[in-house]
């Protein structure tokens, strides 16, 4: 079980992805595709066509030379 704070948000990625896209092309998906922040507070989710597999992540706002994944 996964516990989040009332003020986080959870976004998630209409469209299936290749896992194999990088934290780079993941935050370009985020910025270009959803419009938004990738580095807010929140947490962005991701699926691939087999929707029994999924991925979550945020990014830390401090590290945006690395934009490095917490999840």
């Amino acid at each position: 079980m996964l516990r989040l704070d009332s003020d986080l948000r959870v976004y998630l990625h209409r469209e299936p992805i290749d896992f194999r896209a990088g934290i780079n092309s993941l935050t370009a998906l985020v910025e270009q595709s959803m419009q938004l922040d990738p580095f807010a507070r929140a947490v962005f989710a991701f699926h691939t066509q087999d929707v029994a597999v999924a991925a979550a992540d945020s990014w830390r706002r401090d590290d945006r030379s690395g934009a490095e994944g917490t999840g």
